[in-house]
């Protein structure tokens, strides 16, 4: 059947169930259900129908369930659904919609409505204001992003909410306020990465709660605590690394939990957890290290909490990873590396001379692995001058510098020459832009500690020198470190009289980026770079 004739259904009074689906019909007239006062059911899904005329259900007073789900409606005309008072049952699903203005229609007594499987972006306000006896939602499998906070509001007697496999990155406070019948809340498989405390307030009898297959990266014990009666809790396939002391006995209160298959990081911070396990509770056995290597697959409950230690950051070196000579070749592309170490691993920026700062979440010109492996292309004269590296975590921070040479990289593609003076210019941003975050890092990172120290390493001028010096300082807050261009924290350090300071060398002073003739001449086979490092504790 490709088209439901007018008043083909006419003599039909008696009729209870009409099934119309698997066919090929396209479009539902205004007279196609004339005459059928006592018809309960309709189904019309896994049909063609791309449009729905005006009062097409006019005549339908009894209707009670709907469905036009597998079908490719996109919209649904104002006036479509005009008459069905009594629909309790609205199925929706698998069409084209991108909206749910479908809807904003009256349907008081509607209890049970399915929009998922199709490509709606959005929950604006008061949604379902006009459906207050909702009991089952279903908008999973869209392409949902924002939820108004007012999306549900009035729906006191929903019980079961389905927004899992869309894409979803957080939730509004308050966003389920009100909804006190509700008992099945799925989340499963969205974009969430932050919970806030008040996201879960007014669930009062929620009792299975799915937040799997998101991006949450701590555990939210704040929100759940606002959630007195959850009986099943699935956590499994986020990014959470640690577990608060307090969670222990969130989870422990729990009937069914699910925490597997988190990057869980067994260090000093999962010590208090550790502390008040007792090897009685299934999630115990859930939580498998993945960080630091030498725990890798082991169980929580298995190491000692004497065990579990955290390492300051530490920047093992930041350099050019490449061989290329630059100075007599052109190249397009700079490969740098900041390899770091530390308990918990540390994350690592990567501040540029034009002030730009690189993660590995980065993208464009310059991009970041996770290794730490800096790549920049279409490399120009600009990107000349000081790089800082900075490697924070939980236990600590450090920063090291690197000064690449304007020699070692190509011109700026422009119609007009770049002078000297220019260049400078770049250099003495780069320099400013340094001096603004070791005041930061000194003034946020140090103002709590007694003393800061520092690493200063000055590579060799030329090929002939391979020794590099180590030196180390102990600077006290009340005698803050002039901290301009590496070459004068260097000299700093050394009239400090530190016993600890060799001496250098002419040779082994750190090159000013923004003098030129403190770099190597053209006979140098590779380009000339500086490191210093700091470690802040």
């Amino acid at each position: 059947m490709k088209v439901i004739v007018s008043n083909t259904f006419a003599n039909q009074q008696q009729l209870v169930e009409l099934h119309l689906y698997n066919n090929e019909i396209s479009s539902i007239p205004q007279s196609a259900f004339v005459n059928l006062p006592k018809l309960q059911e309709l189904f019309l899904y896994s049909n063609q129908i791309r449009n729905i005329e005006t009062l097409a259900f006019s005549n339908l007073p009894q209707l009670q369930v709907l469905r036009l789900d597998g079908n490719k409606l996109e919209t649904i005309d104002r006036g479509s659904f005009k008459g069905l008072g009594n629909l309790q049952e609205l199925q929706l699903q698998n069409n084209l919609f991108v909206s749910i203005q479908t809807v904003q229609y009256q349907f008081p007594v509607l209890t049970h409505l399915y929009l998922n499987n199709n490509s709606i972006t959005g929950i604006p306000d008061d949604a379902f204001s006009r459906q207050p006896k909702l009991v089952t939602l279903h908008l999973h499998s869209n392409r949902i992003s924002t939820l108004s906070t007012t999306a549900f509001k009035e729906l006191t007697q929903l019980n079961t909410l389905y927004l899992y496999n869309n894409h979803l990155t957080k939730l509004p406070e308050h966003l389920f306020t009100g909804l006190s019948d509700l008992r099945d809340l799925r989340l499963d498989n969205n974009l969430i990465s932050d919970i806030f405390l008040n996201s879960f307030t007014g669930m009062s009898n929620l009792s299975f709660f799915s937040l799997s297959e998101n991006k949450i990266t701590s555990f939210p014990i704040g929100a759940l605590s606002k959630i007195p009666s959850i009986s099943a809790l699935d956590l499994q396939n986020n990014q959470m690394q640690v577990l608060p002391l307090s969670a222990y006995d969130k989870l422990a209160s729990i009937s069914t939990v699910n925490i597997e298959n988190n990057p869980w990081h067994c260090d000093c911070r999962m010590v208090p957890f550790r502390q008040v396990m007792t090897g009685s509770r299934s999630f115990e056995n859930q939580i498998t290290c993945q960080e630091p290597s030498s725990f890798i697959g082991k169980k929580l409950k298995n190491i000692s909490p004497e065990d579990l230690i955290c390492e300051d950051p530490t920047i093992v070196r930041f350099e050019r990873s490449d061989d290329v000579q630059l100075v007599h070749v052109q190249v397009e592309t700079l490969h740098l590396v900041c390899e770091v170490s530390g308990i918990p691993t540390p994350d690592i920026i990567v501040y540029l001379p034009s002030g730009q700062n690189v993660t590995f979440e980065s993208g464009g010109r310059v991009t970041m692995g996770v290794d730490g492996t800096i790549t920049i292309r279409d490399v120009t004269t600009a990107d000349a001058g000081l790089y800082i590296c900075i490697a924070k975590s939980s236990a600590g921070s450090t920063y090291a510098l690197l000064s690449v040479g304007p020699s070692s990289l190509p011109p700026i593609q422009q119609s007009q020459s770049v002078s000297n003076s220019e260049i400078a210019g770049w250099s003495l941003f780069g320099l400013l832009l340094l001096a603004v975050i070791l005041f930061c890092i000194r003034f946020f990172w140090c103002k709590e500690v007694p003393t800061c120290t520092c690493t200063c390493r000055c590579p060799p001028a030329s090929p002939d020198n391979t020794t590099c010096t180590n030196t180390r300082s102990e600077v006290r807050d009340d005698t803050p470190l002039k901290e301009t261009t590496p070459k004068e924290i260097c000299e700093q350090l050394q009239s400090n009289n530190d016993p600890t300071i060799q001496s250098l060398t002419s040779q082994d002073q750190i090159a000013d980026s923004s003098d030129h003739s403190a770099w190597p001449s053209s006979e140098f086979s590779g380009p000339r770079e500086s490191y210093t490092s700091y470690d802040n504790q």
